[in-house]
């Protein structure tokens, strides 16, 4: 299995701002470990993971993965760096009924993107909107009756340093996005292959930030926290 990562969430929660340095960095998990305390699942939250699956063109592959996602009971899955083009993006897994599909490719590189979001066939009615952008990024605006509206967005961050000003457009457009759902009252979810380690990160923060970990200062700029590590016990295992 390639890289998966589960979470159960509602929505993402703002905060004050956090900063550049190390011990503010330390304060926020903190925090997250407090929020941990006062969670509870029930059946009202949404199975939600993100799902690097490093090529999505064998049908095989798909397959195998599908029945996964059932069997685990996942709600939501953002799929990233599926290296599908334009044509095989319209058809991987159209005819399954047990989860809605949208693709987003680009077409003047498809062995390094592509992204896509499956949605149970029973959540999909929720779903009003969808955002695409180079293969990089994809969201979907959901409305819920009596309930807050959610903006879920699938993000495949460059990760060849030759790339730093693509990885900057793609990261500016994420920046957009989530402030345009904040103008909008929307609880906001981001996921995907972020490619920066944040522990890493905090380990090398200092003034000057790195193009790599440029996403995730940005996300710390727009008070948005980490629910994976409030939600689950085990920590990440990161892969090369």
């Amino acid at each position: 299995m390639n890289n998966l990562n589960i979470i159960n969430s509602t929505y993402s929660k703002n905060f004050k701002k956090q900063q550049k340095n190390t011990n503010n960095y330390k304060n926020q998990k903190k925090k997250d470990r407090k929020i941990k305390d006062n969670i509870t699942f029930s059946e009202g939250f949404l199975k939600i993971a993100t799902h690097n699956v490093r090529g999505f063109n064998n049908e095989t592959k798909q397959n195998i993965f599908k029945t996964f996602y059932k069997e685990k009971k996942i709600d939501i899955i953002g799929i990233t760096e599926t290296k599908l083009n334009r044509n095989n993006g319209k058809i991987c897994m159209n005819n399954i009924d047990s989860y809605k599909t949208w693709w987003e490719t680009n077409e003047d590189n498809t062995m390094g993107s592509g992204v896509g979001i499956m949605v149970k066939s029973e959540l999909a009615k929720h779903i009003h909107k969808v955002h695409k952008c180079k293969g990089r990024l994809i969201a979907v605006d959901m409305k819920f009756k009596e309930h807050s509206d959610v903006k879920i967005i699938n993000i495949y961050v460059e990760s060849n340093d030759a790339e730093k000003q693509q990885r900057t457009e793609t990261i500016q457009t994420l920046v957009n996005w989530i402030q345009q759902g904040k103008r909008l009252n929307k609880k906001l979810i981001i996921m995907g292959d972020f490619n920066a380690d944040s522990e890493q990160w905090a380990k090398e923060a200092s003034g000057t930030i790195k193009n790599k970990y440029l996403i995730l200062e940005k996300l710390c700029n727009e008070n948005l926290i980490d629910l994976q590590k409030i939600a689950n016990d085990v920590p990440l295992k990161h892969t090369g």
